[in-house]
């Protein structure tokens, strides 16, 4: 198994570009552990601190769907055009259904959940984003209380810096801000320490990771929350295959150029000459045969034709035959659509016990607590 160096893991999806079987000149994008890339990251920038570093967040989708992930950043501050873009497309595009939907399911139900959860209590928002959905919770525990201690958490640190900028204009002295950079492993440990009662918010961010490491992170949380704190995630439950599928191929084509930006990025970073326009951004959502477990999309770019492509920097080549897939997604697919079914195993895998739930036709929105 190849491994591409560390820089080019955060350049492509900001995870680990393997080649499982070269016979089959099949390239997957991987996760790896977080902690260990930050940590790798670190030394690359010892080695080589002029490096002009872009990457692409780990799950094309996930920037999509959820201001939780970066887009493409430059060091260690995000750039604001793709983010800027993907937030822009996301809220006017006739076929993403999941930022309405879950916009619609907080702000109908928000008096509801502020009356099932006990107050006072300290808001954590992991991926808090630019807090755009959060802000319903804030305002409505704010006509009851007079201050509320807001956490917001991100592994962006212009979204924790910006959104805590913005925030303490909006409310002032009602709002205590504490924020904390980095990742879901190294957070949750650190906000659940915290003193006193909490309800954590998780919004469009957990169901884009892979099944597994949605359950690692629901079962870390779990095993350190307290009887009275309360955790709310939301899970797109959509199954309408067309539905799905329109959402996140996108005829308008502008998916197809962020997801084609990670061949321009080897080109540019890698010495690469991948011939972007002769690869074809397609993909499908599939069930999984394991019907315990959620369909997810599956996405790829696809070779339109015989050609081999060099990668300088790897010293590398990599031949594909017309039709071939390179694959952009780990554990075959991302961005996972529930049964409520499913979300009672995810939960019972999880140890953990669900408190309401809420939902309309795309999205839900459950109120955990501990087993």
């Amino acid at each position: 198994m190849f491994y591409f160096p560390e820089y080019v893991h955060h350049m492509i999806c900001n995870g680990m570009v393997t080649t499982q079987n070269l016979t089959k000149h099949q390239i997957l994008i991987r996760q790896n552990n977080h902690r260990e890339r930050e940590r790798e990251r670190e030394r690359e920038r010892e080695r080589n601190p002029s490096l002009d570093m872009f990457v692409i967040c780990k799950d094309i989708s996930a920037c999509y769907e959820s201001s939780t992930q970066c887009g493409l950043k430059k060091s260690d501050g995000c750039c604001r055009g793709i983010k800027t873009r993907l937030n822009w497309f996301k809220k006017h595009n006739e076929y993403y259904y999941l930022h309405k939907s879950e916009k619609q399911l907080i702000s109908e139900n928000v008096l509801d959940l502020m009356n099932t959860v006990t107050q006072p209590f300290l808001l954590a928002d992991l991926g808090c984003g630019t807090a755009e959905k959060t802000k319903y919770f804030i305002d409505e525990y704010l006509t009851k209380e007079s201050t509320l201690t807001y956490m917001p958490v991100d592994i962006c640190r212009d979204s924790v810096e910006t959104t805590s900028r913005t925030l303490s204009e909006t409310y002032a002295k009602r709002l205590t801000i504490d924020g904390i950079v980095g990742d879901y492993h190294t957070v949750i440990p650190k906000v659940l320490n915290y003193p006193g009662q909490k309800l954590i918010v998780w919004l469009s961010g957990l169901f884009n990771l892979p099944y597994s490491e949605q359950i690692a992170l629901l079962s870390l949380t779990s095993q350190r929350l307290n009887d009275n704190d309360r955790l709310l995630v939301t899970f797109d439950i959509t199954q309408e295959k067309e539905t799905i599928e329109n959402a996140y191929i996108d005829p308008s084509g502008f998916l197809a150029k962020v997801n084609l930006n990670v061949l321009h990025r080897l080109n540019k970073e890698m010495g690469a000459n991948f011939d972007v326009s002769q690869y074809k951004y397609e993909g499908e959502f599939i069930l999984d045969k394991d019907h315990t477990k959620p369909g997810n999309m599956h996405r790829w770019l696809r070779s339109l034709c015989k050609q081999t492509c060099s990668i300088d920097g790897l010293n590398m080549k990599v031949e594909f035959e017309k039709g071939e897939k390179l694959q952009l997604s780990e554990e075959g697919g991302t961005s996972y659509k529930y049964t409520e079914n499913q979300l009672n195993i995810l939960f019972q895998r999880s140890n953990l016990k669900i408190v309401k739930l809420w939902k309309n036709k795309h999205c839900a929105m459950v109120l955990l607590k501990t087993s």
